[in-house]
């Protein structure tokens, strides 16, 4: 929000709209009354149906900004909206500090500062002011309020959640976040527990579950979170006599004799040391919480020692704290393995074979992870030791599980979680499934293999008849129906338990196949090219690609209207030559005479295109495999993506009694020349470089760089073409109706005669078909039907 000038309340737009709000705000009055009871001066919301024409008459009020906003330019536009906005926002502000600083809270006039912003939200609700105004209000008004004003601002807030979050959720989240933080940072968790709970549950309803703004997303730990506890002591009598009583039960220790004949020391000091006691576990018990409040502190190798030394203490001391007889078998008797491995090692060899260096050795890490990994199940193991152990243990791996997929959910960067709901019609569908998978069987009316004797009911008058007469005792099956038969059969197939059970489902899958391939061969013979193997044929279940009877669809042309020469046109240009619209225009004069064919590419459709309209849309391996078995005519490759034109789409159309008419660009019309493709060509240029450069701007998608390039490769490109001798006509694109009359009577010359054919564009001197019928393209071309 820009910066505004608060006392700034003089100007005629602020003036207009405080004398607006002071009306709407009497008329307000008299529909909430104030009242001794406060719920009625929250409850229920000001509507907006409530104040009498409150959108007209607010337009009215700010008609000269609105009328400022409508400009055409963008920056105009945003600068009338914003000083809109700011008018709103200073006579709200002014209103709301008057009415703030002369009315309680908890007042019956506080129902005014309730309607106030009931009615600055119906004010951003129709456009005419920033949406988070009535939060950023309720802001200041919380930081101004004691706790027991707060309560009441928060009846406020909870009453209009639902209005708010529909409508204004993007704008505000951040404002009610930050709010309710600092409220809960001024209460207190043990005096005000029941008001902390209320700003919790709010938070949870306002937001939805997986937002972003409800978790760590810098993973900034709480460091304010200090545990306090009392310092170890340094001297003192108290200490010096702790050191005597544990240097006596070190000289103490008891020693066993082997069998051997030798004494074995009962233990090292890592494995056989006593729990520490009461006074000595303080002091590396409470220092533990640093570490968990910080987990970073652990990567420094001052910090890990003593934490490793304070976890294997506090869990040795917790074990230990059962029966007195546990301590004394598990704690004090050694390990067998581990003495043998420090047997004739002195102490003082021992640690000098201790080198820091090795703890990142590969050799060490399994021992690392094993020592972490103990630690956990020695945690486990004494949770469930007490007899609710094992329920609390559950809880508590579910607990450690939630938060493992949270952090993941995090490192993900917080994918949304919300899931559609399912259609009722689906729900509907899979409960009738799954009663009807359950329900027992009944017994067959009629047993297997038997005869029906349906036939013998008799029935009533002209029944027998209308059967007969039934569509679908004589029409095609659907296409589509076949598809689910045959993934049916192969589920079948894949799920056979028997050679029999599997030779019956390839059976039945091979007469649907054929079946299919029978109705498909009508009016999809185009998709039999794409089937390679004859156990799928799923490539006549593909959508969009019945070429075939999208020709047939199209009325044709009588022979009479048909040029004599039938052969393939091939126009070709530049782009930005308008091809496509001289092609449209000659479509529509000719209709039922010339269809156009539809290209193959690789690239992914774009917005408003149909697949097997504007292009075939086709992966890259069937795009090699259409170009390795020579079935395109021409193929070309721009960047990344690729496109052709196939011989099959020509035949089909060709086929059909149309004309086929291919609009390609000049290097595809060399490929397809090059190829030895039978056509006519035609090369259209623009009518001048200016003309073709405004074209490529109004088109757009390139820079002036690129449209430059492409005006300059013009000449070049045409005089490569009559140098090879390609372009049998070529026409000058100087108006899109003279152009496609030119291209019209090119395709419309008669060929009875031999001295009237046309050969590589030279004329024989027969008057062209415009001239004859003087200029009407629509003479020799059938009535639109």
């Amino acid at each position: 929000m820009p910066s505004i000038d608060v006392a700034n309340t003089t100007s005629p737009g602020v003036i207009a709209f405080r004398t607006f709000l002071d009306e709407v705000l009497g008329e307000a009055i008299t529909v909430k009354p104030p009242s001794d009871d406060r719920s009625l001066s929250i409850n229920p919301p000001l509507q907006k149906d409530d104040l009498h024409d409150f959108s007209e008459r607010l337009s009215q009020v700010l008609s000269d900004y609105t009328a400022a906003e409508q400009q055409a330019d963008d920056t105009e536009k945003l600068a009338a909206k914003t000083r809109k906005h700011n008018v709103v926002e200073v006579a709200s502000r002014a209103k709301f500090a008057t009415l703030t600083a002369s009315t309680p809270i908890s007042g019956p006039e506080a129902v005014n500062i309730w309607n106030l912003l009931d009615i600055i939200f119906f004010t951003a609700d129709i456009g005419h002011g920033d949406p988070a105004l009535m939060f950023l209000l309720v802001e200041d008004l919380l930081s101004s309020q004691t706790i027991s004003g707060c309560r009441i601002i928060f009846d406020f807030l909870e009453s209009r959640r639902e209005r708010c979050v529909s409508k204004f959720y993007k704008q505000s989240h951040l404002i009610v976040l930050r709010s309710c933080n600092e409220l809960l940072r001024r209460l207190s968790r043990a005096e005000d527990t029941a008001f902390c709970g209320r700003v919790f549950v709010f938070l949870f309803q306002y937001f939805p579950l997986g937002d972003k703004s409800s978790v760590n997303l810098r993973g900034q730990y709480h460091a304010e979170n200090v545990t306090t506890y009392e310092k170890p002591l340094e001297g003192g009598d108290k200490m010096e006599v702790d050191k005597e009583e544990n240097l006596d039960k070190a000289t103490e220790a008891p020693q066993t004799e082997k069998p051997g004949g030798k004494k074995a020391d009962t233990g090292t000091p890592k494995t056989s040391s006593p729990p520490l006691s009461n006074d000595e576990l303080y002091d590396l018990f409470w220092p533990l919480q640093e570490s968990f409040s910080q987990p970073l502190r652990l990567f420094e190798p001052a910090n890990l020692k003593p934490f490793q030394r304070g976890v294997e203490e506090t869990v040795k001391k917790f074990v230990a704290l059962p029966s007195a007889t546990s301590r004394s078998s598990t704690v004090d008797e050694p390990k067998s393995s581990l003495k043998r491995k420090r047997e004739g090692l002195e102490d003082g060899e021992g640690a000098e074979a201790y080198n820091p260096r090795y703890l990142t050795s590969r050799d060490l890490f399994e021992l690392e992870a094993r020592w972490a990994r103990e630690t956990k199940d020695k945690i486990a193991e004494y949770m469930r030791k007490d007899v609710p152990g094992k329920a609390f243990y559950r809880v508590i791996e579910t607990v450690l599980a939630r938060d493992k997929n949270w952090v993941y959910w995090k490192m993900a960067s917080c994918p949304p979680i919300k899931r559609d709901p399912i259609d009722p019609k689906v729900w509907a569908e899979a409960q009738a499934s799954a009663l009807r998978v359950t329900t027992s069987k009944r017994l067959r009316p009629v047993p297997m293999s038997a005869v029906p004797m349906e036939f013998l009911k008799p029935k009533a008058p002209g029944q027998a008849l209308k059967e007969l007469e039934d569509p679908k005792r004589y029409q095609l099956p659907d296409l589509d129906s076949f598809k689910a038969k045959i993934n049916d059969s192969d589920f079948d197939i894949q799920m056979a338990k028997t050679p029999a059970e599997k030779a019956r489902a390839q059976e039945r899958k091979a007469s649907q196949s054929w079946r299919a391939m029978r109705i498909a061969r009508g009016f999809k013979l185009a998709a039999f090219d794409k089937i390679d193997n004859p156990d799928d044929i799923s490539a006549i279940f593909e959508p969009l690609e019945d070429i075939v009877a999208e020709v047939a669809a199209d009325e044709i042309a009588a022979d009479e209207y048909m040029p004599a020469n039938r052969e393939a046109v091939i126009v070709s240009g530049p782009p930005g030559a308008g091809k496509s619209s001289i092609i449209q225009k000659l479509m529509e004069a000719r209709k039922g005479v010339f269809e156009r064919v539809v290209r193959h590419t690789t690239r992914e459709p774009r917005d408003g295109e149909t697949d097997g309209k504007d292009f075939h849309f086709v992966k890259g391996p069937e795009f090699n495999q259409l170009r390795d078995g020579d079935r395109l005519i021409e193929n070309v490759e721009q960047g990344e993506i690729a496109y052709g034109t196939s011989y099959k789409v020509v035949e089909v159309v060709t086929e059909s009694g149309k004309v086929p008419i291919i609009e390609m660009e000049i290097d595809s019309a060399k490929f397809a020349k090059d190829m030895d493709f039978d056509a006519r060509y035609v090369l259209v240029k623009p009518a001048s470089p200016e003309s073709h450069e405004t074209f490529l701007k109004a088109e757009g998608g390139r820079d002036d760089a690129a449209i430059k390039a492409v005006v300059d490769s013009l000449p070049a490109l045409v005089e490569g073409l009559n140098a090879d001798n390609i372009a049998g006509k070529v026409i000058l694109n100087e108006n899109v109706e003279n152009a496609s009359h030119e291209l019209g009577d090119y395709l419309y010359q008669k060929d009875a005669d031999a001295d009237t054919e046309i050969v590589n564009g030279t004329d024989t001197g027969e008057a062209p078909l415009s001239e004859q019928n003087n200029g009407d393209m629509d003479v020799d071309a059938p009535e639109a039907s």
